[in-house]
């Protein structure tokens, strides 16, 4: 089990300061640590923990999540949480959920242990690593979608992985 927070700010369509992003990273990381020893910072504004266990300690995984955004908000960083059987799926689940955060604290997302393909189907392709890009060759994003350092833990998920290979082949005809 995992669990990715994602700070708003760094989903927001307005460019934060580079203050703010990295003190939303260090509010992240310190409600992570404080959660696990299993903490990385995947990014400005992304932490992800290996949340295996944590139910013994704080309850189910929904009260995990939301003792984690809660943490967040005391911090003054609103934040997405999504807690998934997969790094990769809460990972992509919180990214996507960072982007519609409200001043109203939503609920976290969590997924069961075999859901992550529906879960996944209906996330825009642009949240899945090395495709988000504009910038990057053709070439160079099929090849590192190929590669299995662009999914840290195991391949993507069926439904998802077809939308990648669709995006890669409309890239590489030039559409």
């Amino acid at each position: 089990m995992f669990a990715a927070l994602v700070a708003a700010a760094t989903a927001s369509s307005t460019a934060p300061s580079a203050a703010s992003i990295a003190a939303s990273t260090e509010g992240l990381a310190a409600v992570a640590r404080g959660a696990s020893p299993r903490v990385e910072i995947a990014g400005p504004g992304v932490v992800v923990i290996d949340a295996r266990g944590l139910t013994r300690l704080f309850g189910q995984e929904a009260q995990v999540a939301a003792l984690c955004r809660q943490q967040a908000a005391d911090r003054g960083v609103a934040a997405a949480v999504a807690i998934a059987s997969t790094r990769t799926a809460a990972l992509l689940l919180a990214l996507d959920g960072a982007g519609r955060i409200t001043a109203a604290m939503e609920p976290a997302v969590v997924v069961p242990a075999g859901a992550e393909a529906a879960a996944l189907a209906s996330l825009p392709i642009a949240l899945a690593p090395a495709t988000s890009s504009a910038a990057a060759s053709s070439r160079s994003a099929a090849s590192s979608v190929r590669s299995t350092s662009a999914w840290p833990m195991r391949p993507p998920a069926p439904a998802i992985a077809m939308r990648i290979r669709g995006a890669i082949a409309a890239e590489l005809r030039g559409s």
